[in-house]
């Protein structure tokens, strides 16, 4: 955006999870421990990822009676791909996009729609709440972090895509993340790039090994 305003022409490569996937946090590592054709040192790096969450989230984008509840920076152009490429339906809440390249984060001056309404429940209500609307969660929970004004250090936002809520200092984002790995649904929490490179990746993966001739494609229209 920033070149665009100079007055550079700015051009985008096609988007798929070749071009838009970014290794940026355990979120979307645990789908990455998926691909089949990872390199052998790649590999053995993400050994110990633990990738269930990741294989429920693989299992839904094939299956058209699955929903998906989908959260945080989405954008149009990953909407539009789910609508083409996966089978399965979709439950978005997008928000506070370009929250960090705005200076809105560093200034405290993210709201998240979902961080009010778990300041009028509790981080384990809304996860509750959220528990019920589909069968997989995928939450890039950077959101509600700079919400409620916390920015943990690398090491503590990683414990939380992992799950290992013992390792969180902060009350409510412990809380929270307690609640989504004891929640019977599955949660698979990173940042950014999980709801955008990542779910390009899962739904590639998905449709690995697959008849893809069986996948519900409309026609054009005669004429």
């Amino acid at each position: 955006m920033r070149l665009w305003q100079a007055g550079y022409a700015c051009y985008e490569l096609p988007r798929c999870a070749a071009t838009q996937l970014d290794i940026d946090t355990p979120g979307e590592l645990q789908i990455l421990a998926l691909h089949p054709s990872l390199p052998e040192e790649v590999r053995e790096v993400l050994r110990e990822v633990p990738t269930a969450r990741a294989q429920a989230l693989l299992a839904a984008l094939t299956d058209p009676e699955a929903e998906v509840v989908l959260i945080g920076r989405v954008s149009g152009h990953l909407l539009r791909y789910l609508d083409q490429e996966a089978a399965c339906r979709f439950r978005v809440v997008s928000e506070e996009r370009g929250m960090e390249a705005s200076g809105r984060a560093e200034r405290g001056a993210v709201l998240s729609l979902l961080g009010i309404l778990a300041e009028n429940a509790s981080p384990s209500g809304l996860v509750r709440a959220l528990s019920r609307l589909g069968d997989v969660v995928v939450w890039d929970i950077r959101v509600i972090m700079a919400h409620y004004g916390v920015w943990p250090p690398p090491e503590e936002r990683y414990a939380c895509d992992l799950m290992e809520h013992e390792k969180v200092n902060d009350p409510r984002l412990r809380e929270l993340v307690r609640a989504c790995a004891e929640s019977p649904t599955p949660f698979l929490l990173g940042g950014h790039s999980l709801v955008s490179g990542g779910m390009y990746l899962a739904v590639e993966l998905a449709w690995h090994g697959k008849d893809l001739e069986r996948r519900f494609r409309p026609l054009t229209f005669p004429g």
